[in-house]
């Protein structure tokens, strides 16, 4: 299978590089409210040794250690969805609320004449940007 490759062209990201762990870390912003990291083990380091050192306080470290810089990214094309159950959600919200949009008191009169009519299950579905595969990061500090 072919791997398609999508580059970024030269722009500011939020970046660090951790000389002890041996990795370049990037932010990469996919819409206002989410964002991926992407790490780039240094020549040399062993990947495996990065991973099992991800902890919450290690990336809470690189967070506020991280700065504006001019990068290139080159990526493989990368897609991903998530589908959330909303019954699920709201239940665990509120169950009146819950109930009144989907459950007994509910009113979907504009979409059926069945009395009583019911939803099932509702979905949620949107799209965000996920690797494929592996990933190549040339940064121009």
């Amino acid at each position: 299978m072919k791997q398609t490759w999508v580059r970024i062209h030269p722009q500011y990201f939020s970046v660090v590089t951790m000389k002890v762990r041996r990795c370049t870390v990037v932010k990469l912003s996919l819409s206002k409210r989410s964002y991926m990291l992407l790490v780039l083990p240094h020549e040399g380091a062993n990947l495996h040794d990065i991973e099992s050192k991800l902890l919450t306080d290690v990336m809470s470290d690189w967070h506020q250690s991280l700065q504006e810089g001019l990068l290139e990214l080159s990526l493989p094309k990368f897609s991903m969805s998530t589908v959330t159950d909303m019954r699920d959600l709201l239940t665990h919200m509120d169950p009146e609320i819950e109930a009144k949009l989907l459950g007994s008191l509910a009113e979907f009169s504009q979409l059926s004449n069945i009395k009583p009519f019911t939803i099932d299950k509702v979905n949620y579905m949107s799209g965000h940007l996920v690797v494929e595969n592996t990933y190549c990061v040339c940064a121009r500090l």
